[in-house]
């Protein structure tokens, strides 16, 4: 088994090489198949693209040899096509997987996409497509996944397909497709995932595809037969269509993830049963008010009880409420998921005063309909409630990735490619939208849905629409006299200049306040007045982060240089040690330090200006929803980590002469710029800030720091701790089932008394046993050992370069 994973190892890392469309070898697409991973010792010049490959990529871009790109052609976005160049001895470089998603590509799929005879995927869904599925796709016989959706492709669905026995996953949806699905596609024997939905497909579902896992059809004109063996396969979603009849006993509980809703001429047994008929046309329109805590459980806000929605099912369901005056339609499974999931938990509290219908959300990968169903007729106001809740560790901070939907109501547009995020201005901020519905049949119709923006708008895994709540209640006139609402508007008028007369007052104190603010640097590039307009008056969509040491935010200097502000409060005596402490670290550098640039302290303000490296932590990158950073964080990655932060730490104990102590080294202050460098962030300020966090952040402070002065050897300590967290994976705590916390530190003190310290590596890493043997012991020694014998860290760091995986991470850099 041990030799087996070793081989495993080796070949994943000598098989693939990621690519990008920034670099090429030759032609017009110059270097377009550039290894990130090389064994310069076996191939010491990375071999070229096939010709006949590029030719595909020049014709798929609309690009010729030889002639300026078009716009189209733009080659600035990365990881649009991964190349395998040990398929044909190390002579070329074959591409292997092509994603242009949302590329505007425009025109034809070209005829020679079927000489890329290595594809597994192709992914060209959210571009302007037209035409057909060409004939030369017959011969992609290594193709797994390919999505054509949301083009403008027409035709049939070529027979053709079920000849190519690999695919695991077609999606086709958002197109023009019509006539019948071809039974053919149920002779495909590896296939799993069809998506056919919002096309003009007619005639009868195929018995032949009783076989696959998930069949999307949603929103065609399919008009035979429901087959009964559809009740048995795990996700189907064929609402909103004509079907003539449903062959399923009425006997036989209906599959929770089989959406039948809307999809049928007549009311049989089983759709009077199970699908809504809900016209109300005999005088039973008895609701005017309808509140929804879409994801969560029944809560009474403010007097009013919102029912609960936690039906765990999504990808292909419908769904009706107890009362059956609301229910959802919900269609889509997350690509890149492990696990589906339709409802999200909060994991930030929302400081709001509905806070409670903000900690849960439903959200859908494609398509989510909220029915509002036997309302009166009348006009309703419709207020819908959103939060990002899905977490600002699952953001990659250099990304402009957000989550991208639509909203209608009765069938109208409200919202269009509506960024919850960017409304709010904030991760777990609240925002309601409202808007006006009429109501003239006894339903309402809610309709978010995603609109196809491919995956560069993919904030996460799990992506599409999302919301918190909803609340409908219907518009009534005023009731008002005249004279009172003429009361009511001079009253208002006397308000609004009051509130003029303070707000001049607030203005002319702050001015006051500006004059008295120290400039620390003379110069006036880091004066208050400036840093304020840097930040956008330190407005909230500039906020980065907030926690005891201050809140930070993102600023941009008149010259265009991006900052990180630091603003915190303070008593007069911490203004002077803060201006004291302050100039003696200003101006320090390090590869390995975030830059402290220079700051300026007034009347019970103190900003700090620093080099601007962007948010992403060590934590974020070993324990956020990015799946891609941390599969960067390889063996010598972690590794080259490590010993820069053993290096940054170094300079500040040894090497600054200045002896600064940082106090709180975790994996929160190490920041990570996009070559995955650690960068030590929050130094020099340790002892200012241990007044007001006396233990420090406990799991990775020395037990002494509790009963002595800061000294190096907490340092030492704590970066030993960091050092189990990095190369084990796991997090400083985890809970256990009851109240138990089983915590890393203790976990490793076992592990390294029983002998099988060894066992704390994470087990995902290809690692050299030798260096990882080394790592531990040197980390467990300096967490056992008393303060006056803890190695420092410049000997920490000359033990760290003497490691194999260091030195290649070094050569390779």
């Amino acid at each position: 088994m041990y030799v087996y994973r070793i081989f495993i190892s080796v070949v994943l890392l000598l098989v693939y090489c990621e690519v990008t469309v920034e670099q090429a070898t030759h032609g017009p697409l110059l270097k377009i198949c550039t290894t990130t991973w090389f064994n310069t010792k076996l191939m010491p010049t990375a071999p070229r693209l096939a010709e006949e490959d590029e030719d595909v990529i020049n014709a798929l871009l609309g690009c010729s040899k030889g002639i300026l790109l078009p716009p189209s052609c733009s080659i600035g976005f990365t990881d649009a096509v991964t190349c395998d160049c040990y398929l044909e001895n190390h002579k070329r470089c074959r591409v292997v997987r092509i994603d242009f998603s949302n590329r505007r590509l425009e025109g034809e799929i070209p005829e020679k996409i079927g000489n890329l005879q290595y594809l597994t995927s192709l992914y060209l869904n959210g571009n302007k497509l037209r035409g057909s599925i060409p004939g030369s796709f017959q011969h992609l016989k290594s193709l797994l996944y390919f999505s054509l959706c949301d083009n403008s492709l027409k035709g049939r669905i070529p027979t053709f397909l079920g000849q190519m026995p690999s695919l695991r996953s077609i999606y086709l949806c958002k197109n023009f497709f019509d006539q019948t699905i071809p039974p053919e596609l149920g002779s495909l024997p590896s296939l799993e995932y069809l998506d056919l939905s919002y096309n003009f497909l007619s005639g009868k579902i195929p018995d032949q595809l009783g076989n696959i896992k998930s069949l999307l059809g949603l929103k065609n004109k399919l008009n035979q037969i429901i087959p009964a063996w559809m009740n048995d396969t795990p996700f189907v979603d064929v609402s909103e269509n004509l079907i003539k009849f449903v062959n399923i006993s009425p006997e036989k509980k209906l599959n929770p993830d089989l959406n039948l809703f809307k999809c049928c001429r007549e009311t049989d047994e089983v759709t009077k049963r199970d699908q809504v008929d809900f016209d109300c046309k005999n005088g039973t329109q008895i609701y005017d008010r309808l509140y929804i805590n879409c994801g969560g459980e029944s809560v009474t806000v403010n007097g009013t009880e919102y029912e609960a929605d936690i039906q765990p099912h999504g990808q292909s369901t419908f769904f009706k409420s107890k009362r059956s005056n609301w229910g959802y339609s919900s269609m889509g499974n997350f690509l890149w998921a492990s696990g589906n999931k339709y409802i999200l938990n909060d994991t930030c509290q929302i400081h709001a005063g509905d806070a409670q219908l903000y900690r849960t959300a439903r959200l859908s990968s494609i398509s989510l309909k909220y029915y509002g169903f036997c309302l009166k007729n009348g006009t309703y106001d419709v207020n819908l409630h959103f939060a990002e809740i899905s977490g600002s560790e699952n953001k990659d901070s250099h990304s402009k990735a957000g989550r991208l939907f639509d909203v209608d109501i009765q069938g109208e547009n409200v919202l269009r490619n509506f960024n919850i995020e960017t409304e709010a201005k904030d991760v777990d901020t609240a925002i309601t939208k409202p808007f006006k519905a009429n109501v003239n049949n006894s339903q309402l119709e809610i309709h978010l849905y995603w609109s196809g923006k491919g995956s560069v708008s993919y904030p996460s895994v799990y992506y599409g629409p999302l919301i918190s709540a909803i609340t409908v209640t219907p518009v009534r006139e005023s009731e008002l006299p005249r004279g009172v609402l003429a009361g009511i508007s001079g009253f208002a008028l006397f308000l609004l200049i009051l509130f003029i007369g303070f707000w001049w007052r607030f203005e002319d104190k702050l001015r006051r306040e500006e004059l008295e603010l120290v400039e620390l640097y003379p110069g006036g590039l880091y004066n208050y007045k400036k840093i304020r307009a840097a930040t956008k008056n330190f407005d909230i969509a500039n906020r980065l982060c907030g926690g005891v040491s201050g809140t930070v935010y993102k600023g941009t200097l008149s010259d265009g240089i991006p900052v990180a502000v630091k603003k915190l409060s303070e008593t007069k005596e911490g203004m002077r040690e803060f201006a004291e402490t302050s100039g003696t670290i200003a101006g320090i550098k390090h590869p390995n330090l975030v830059t402290l640039m220079g700051c300026c302290a007034g009347k019970n303000q103190l900003l700090l200006i620093y080099e601007y490296i962007g948010t992403t932590s060590l934590e974020d990158a070993l324990f956020g929803s990015d799946d891609e950073l941390r599969a960067r964080l390889d063996w010598q990655t972690r590794c080259k980590i490590c010993l820069g932060l053993a290096e940054g730490l170094s300079f500040l104990h040894e090497g600054s002469k200045l002896d600064i102590i940082h106090g709180d080294i975790k994996p929160e202050n190490i920041l990570l710029d996009d070559d995955l460098n650690p960068k030590i962030d929050n130094f020099g300020f340790a002892r200012l800030y241990h007044k007001q966090k006396s233990e420090g952040t406990s799991s990775y402070t020395a037990p002494e720091v509790k009963d002595r002065p800061l000294e190096a050897s907490a340092d030492v300590y704590s970066f030993a701790v960091v050092m189990l967290v990095l190369f084990s994976g796991r997090k400083i705590k985890t809970p256990r089932a009851g109240a138990e916390t089983v915590y890393l530190v203790d976990e490793a003190q076992i592990m390294n008394e029983k002998g099988i310290l060894m066992e704390l590596i994470d087990q995902n890493l290809n690692y050299d046993g030798h260096d990882a043997a080394v790592i531990l012991t040197l980390a467990m020694k300096c967490i056992n050992s008393p303060p006056s014998s803890r190695d420092t860290m410049s000997t920490i760091v000359e033990e760290l370069k003497k490691l194999n995986s260091t030195l290649i991470k070094l050569e390779g850099d």
